[in-house]
């Protein structure tokens, strides 16, 4: 499991490195959003890796943190995949 995210987000050269090691990197302004699409089995983990990349700077959109009770959920998802490269 330690090797999931990596590739996640591709080098733009607004990244900085920190003391986590050579491949840690901090993700700085700028960044794109990011739709994270997952499997329910996977949620808790999903919601840690999500936290993690959003403590870190990434603009990531997640149904659980996104969505609110009685918005429609359908139209949301669809807004938040328009403005995901």
């Amino acid at each position: 499991m330690s090797d999931i995210g990596t590739g996640l987000f591709a080098p733009t050269g607004k990244e900085q490195r920190f003391a986590g090691g050579p491949d840690k990197r901090v993700v700085t302004q700028g960044a794109q959003p990011a739709f994270f699409s997952y499997c329910r089995k996977d949620s808790d983990f999903a919601l840690r890796l999500v936290g993690d990349l959003k403590a870190a700077g990434a603009n990531v959109w997640l149904d659980q943190l996104e969505l609110t009770p009685g918005e429609r959920w359908d139209r949301e998802i669809e807004e938040a995949l328009a403005r995901c490269p």
